[in-house]
């Protein structure tokens, strides 16, 4: 009937029909007012409001039903319901926004109504058609945020200078969020950000006045500023570039305030490069963020030519054994805003920093979670989240590694499992985020030792089936308790101590034939007991000289003191640097960009189909180049596969000529 009859007919179907009918007949029939049921979910609104509890799968229904009246497009829903109940909850929302006003500070108030506009919204979406949602916001926002703004002026002294004081990143994102919906909000939370930077700035910066030529305490203070701020920009405004422009502006401002300091920079830049021979890292990194301050002062040409001295002279290459990464990421975006400019290759800046982030994680160097998710957010804005994804895979194995200690240890009280009183700790790590390799993480561990991991390996794989263990015992540490003190030693420096609990005197020989320890790593395992500034040496050594040979044999020192009871003999700062590891990365490192030459030359070839060799490689240097500066040889060498693999053919016309192959 509908396909043919109505349609024919020019009528409604027979579904809209009897909603027609059953709204004029039931619903709007003259005894049964036609307020009765808006008044009465009007109603179920408002008391839900005032903290009743109200079936809303019933007020779902009943609005699902006014909805499905909308039939011949007369809009019944807006007309006999939705305008009405805007505004209802107008004059409930003005009555709280009121009450909260007047019960609580601007604070306060500020994170009241951030809860209250989240659950308004989950409760609206919840029972009310979506189309009504943007009206909603709209309404939420006047009422809440517009009409009281002005009280972001009683802020200003006092909460918000309060929260920038006392690092409040949370509270400061509850403001930013509710401020965010209104037009012109982020600059005023902006402009109360630079005014406050503006004053304690001003406090710090004017100590380096004009009779002063303290250049390190400008650099110092100008990167403490900043520090602090991108901290704030990071984690609570949401890298908001309103708010970041208004920070480097007011720091330029700041900086540019002594006229003198241009001149001062200018004469520490170049004592500093006069005297390069003897610079250490510390001392290069002040360089450069020096470099990074001049900026401000908006001298670019200086900026330019001071960054083109230190790249001729290789000043970058040595940058990244500073470990000041922090610092690193502010001068590395920097320096991107120079033509050409970069410190390393983006592919390489990650890799070192990932070395440089394992290496803090595995040691338990890290001072706060907050610390490492702020250089991640820092690094982040740099270079987007391609760059940090396995970063943060990091980060998360280290916080999926505590839980699953404690799952362990409730596994082994549960179990009654003898772990011979050893307490383990465990780290598992995710081959494709970390870079580490199994190489030479070879390593025979002492009985009692190896029945524990067989327990953890039981345990885990049980509760993770299909995925393998790999132990890593170059990366490991262990504290080994004696009758007198305990010794914090790495894993395989355990494994060789526990070799003296069978015989007391061991040659290296057999040291290495027992532990399978690799022979470097055995060798600089041994050297800090043997020679140690800080204390005794823990072991004899005969004979006694600097080398070691596969003859030479080890006794443990019976006399051994020390005032602590607690001794590090080793720097338990985790490597992951050696030599075959770095060939590993560097290899590594070649693949992908091997991989990313050759994506890019069969997308450039397949949408211009023909290009000359000068086009080709000038448009793939081009194209890489914010990732890596590609060598005009591994190009080539890439063009040459890909003609091997039938992808390109050279032109029968000119050599030089490639044409793709589809």
């Amino acid at each position: 009937m509908d396909r043919i009859y109505a349609r024919a007919q020019n009528l409604l179907s027979v579904r809209d029909l009897s909603l027609k009918l059953f709204r004029e007949n039931i619903i709007l029939y003259p005894l049964i007012h036609r307020q009765y049921f808006k008044n009465a979910l009007l109603e179920m609104m408002a008391q839900e409001r005032q903290g009743e509890i109200i079936d809303r799968t019933i007020m779902k229904d009943n609005l699902n039903m006014f909805t499905q009246f909308n039939v011949i497009k007369d809009n019944f829903y807006d007309e006999e319901f939705q305008s009405l109940c805007l505004q209802r909850l107008a004059q409930i929302y003005e009555s709280v926004s009121e009450k909260l006003l007047a019960e609580n500070g601007a604070l306060v108030y500020m994170q009241k109504v951030y809860v209250f506009i989240n659950e308004e919204t989950e409760r609206v979406n919840f029972y009310v058609d979506q189309s009504i949602e943007k009206r909603l916001i709209e309404l939420l926002t006047d009422e809440f945020i517009i009409k009281h703004k002005e009280h972001l002026k009683e802020m200003k002294k006092t909460s918000i200078y309060r929260m920038l004081d006392l690092n409040q990143y949370k509270e400061f994102e509850v403001t930013y969020k509710i401020y965010q919906r209104v037009p012109g909000g982020v600059v005023i939370i902006a402009e109360c950000i630079g005014s406050y930077v503006c004053e304690e700035g001003k406090k710090l910066l004017m100590k380096n006045d004009i009779q002063s030529k303290d250049s390190m305490h400008l650099i110092d203070t100008f990167f403490n500023l900043k520090e602090k701020f991108d901290h704030f920009l990071g984690k609570a405004f949401n890298s908001d570039s309103i708010i970041e422009e208004q920070i480097d502006s007011t720091l330029a401002y700041l900086v540019n305030l002594n006229e003198h300091n241009q001149e001062y920079l200018v004469l520490f830049i170049d004592e500093h490069i006069k005297d390069k021979q003897n610079l250490s890292n510390q001392k290069i990194v002040a360089l450069m963020s020096a470099i990074v301050v001049l900026h401000y002062l908006k001298a670019e040409d200086l900026v330019k030519q001071y960054y083109n001295y230190l790249k001729e002279n290789s000043f970058f290459d040595q940058i990244f054994q500073s470990n000041q990464y922090e610092i690193l990421a502010i001068i590395y975006k920097v320096f991107q805003r120079i033509p050409d400019g970069y410190l390393k290759e983006q592919d390489t800046f990650e890799e070192y920093f990932k070395e440089h982030l394992a290496e803090h994680l595995l040691s338990k160097q890290s001072a706060s979670d907050d610390i490492e998710e702020y250089m991640l957010s820092l690094l982040t804005n740099t270079f987007g989240n391609q760059f940090t994804s396995k970063l943060k895979g990091m980060l998360q194995d280290i916080s999926l590694s505590k839980s699953l200690t404690e799952d362990f240890r409730s596994h082994v009280t549960k179990n009654g499992s003898n772990l011979y009183g050893i307490d383990l700790t465990i780290q598992i790590l995710k081959t494709d985020c970390w870079p580490i390799s199994s190489v030479n993480n070879r390593g025979h561990l002492p009985i009692e030792i190896q029945d524990v991991y067989q327990c953890l390996q039981d345990f885990y794989l049980n509760k993770h089936n299909g995925r393998r263990l790999t132990l890593l015992s170059r990366l490991g540490s262990a504290d080994l308790k004696t009758q007198k003190y305990i010794l914090q030693v790495s894993t395989q420096q355990m494994i060789i101590l526990m070799l003296f609990n069978k015989r007391d005197s061991w040659s290296f020989e057999n040291i290495l034939h027992e532990t399978d320890i690799d022979e470097e790593d055995a060798k600089q395992a041994l050297l800090p007991f043997i020679f140690n500034k800080k204390t005794e040496k823990i072991l004899n050594k005969e004979p006694t000289n600097n080398n070691i040979e596969l003859t030479d044999r080890f006794s443990v020192n019976d006399f051994f003191t020390s005032k602590l009871y607690r001794v590090k003999i080793y720097s338990l700062e985790v490597k992951i640097s050696h030599k075959p590891e770095r060939e590993h990365i560097q290899n590594k490192l070649d693949g992908h960009r091997e991989m990313e030459i050759r994506a890019a030359i069969v997308r450039m070839m397949k949408s211009s189909q023909t290009m000359t060799h000068n086009q080709l490689m000038a448009e793939v240097i081009d194209t890489l180049k914010c990732r890596f500066t590609p060598s005009p040889v591994l190009i080539e060498r890439v063009i040459e596969r890909l003609i091997e693999a039938d992808y390109l053919s050279r032109s029968q016309d000119d050599r030089k000529t490639y044409i793709y192959m589809p």
